[in-house]
C-alpha cells in the first residue's frame, strides 16, 4: 500500500490537551522503554528534553521561536502519537474512526482528478500530507518533523464541520464509478465519526 493515511478521534483541539494531560506518563515511559535495548523506540535526547519542557513549562514549550525548537516539538509530537500512543501504554488516548486506511497516493490522485476548488478541503489535505505542527501556524514555522515518511497533523472540532459540508457536496456529485469515491468516502466518514462525538481528528501518515 506504501505510505498510508490513518484517522484517529482527537480532542477538540486535535492533539495538544491530550499531549499536556498525559506528558507525564510519556516522558516516564519514554525514559525507561526508549533506553532499553529491546525497545521498539530509537532513542532521542531532544524528545526527552522537550518533554521535560512541557512539563515545567506547560502549553507555552509548545511555542516553537525558531526551526530547531520546531523540530523538537515535532519530534516530540510524533514519539507520542507514533509511539507512546500507537504501541505504548497510550494506545486507548486515540480511538481509531474505522474510515479505512488508504495510501496517501490514492488520497492525492483522487483529489487532483476531481480539480476541488475548496480551500479548505486543499489546506486539509496539505496539512495531512506534509504534518500539522502542533502550537504554532504552519505558514510562520512548517512541519519539520524527524522522518520524512512519518507525519501528524490535526483538525480541531471547530473545522470539522465545514469540512464535512464540504466534502458532502463534492461527493453528491460523484458517479458511482468514480475512482475517487473510495478517498472521498474515507475522509467523510472519518468527519463524521468527528462530528458525531464533537471531537477534532489525529491524522497519522506513515
Amino acid at each position: 500500500m506504501g505510505i498510508s493515511v490513518e484517522f484517529y478521534l482527537g480532542a477538540c483541539d486535535g492533539i495538544e490537551s491530550i499531549l499536556l494531560d498525559n506528558i507525564d506518563r510519556f516522558r516516564s515511559w519514554y525514559q525507561e522503554v526508549a533506553t532499553d535495548p529491546e525497545s521498539r523506540s530509537a532513542y532521542s535526547i531532544t524528545v526527552l528534553n522537550s518533554a521535560d519542557r512541557v512539563l515545567q513549562e506547560g502549553r507555552v514549550a509548545l511555542q516553537a521561536v525558531d526551526h530547531k525548537s520546531a523540530r523538537a516539538i515535532d519530534e516530540l509530537v510524533e514519539s507520542f502519537v507514533g509511539e507512546y500512543c500507537d504501541w505504548g501504554p497510550g494506545h486507548d488516548l486515540l480511538q481509531s474512526t474505522h474510515s479505512g486506511s488508504l495510501s496517501v497516493e490514492t488520497f492525492r490522485s483522487s483529489l487532483e482528478s476531481l480539480h476541488v476548488q475548496s480551500n479548505r478541503l486543499l489546506s486539509w489535505w496539505d496539512s495531512i500530507r506534509n504534518g500539522r505542527p502542533v502550537g504554532r501556524d504552519a505558514a510562520q514555522i512548517p512541519y519539520c518533523g524527524s522522518d520524512a515518511d512519518f507525519r501528524i497533523s490535526f483538525a480541531t472540532a471547530d473545522e470539522i464541520d465545514a469540512l464535512y459540508q464540504d466534502l458532502i457536496a463534492i461527493q453528491q456529485q460523484l458517479s458511482p464509478n468514480s475512482p475517487a469515491n473510495m478517498a472521498i468516502e474515507c475522509m467523510s466518514n472519518a468527519l463524521q465519526s468527528a462530528r458525531a462525538m464533537g471531537a477534532g481528528l489525529i491524522i497519522e501518515v506513515a
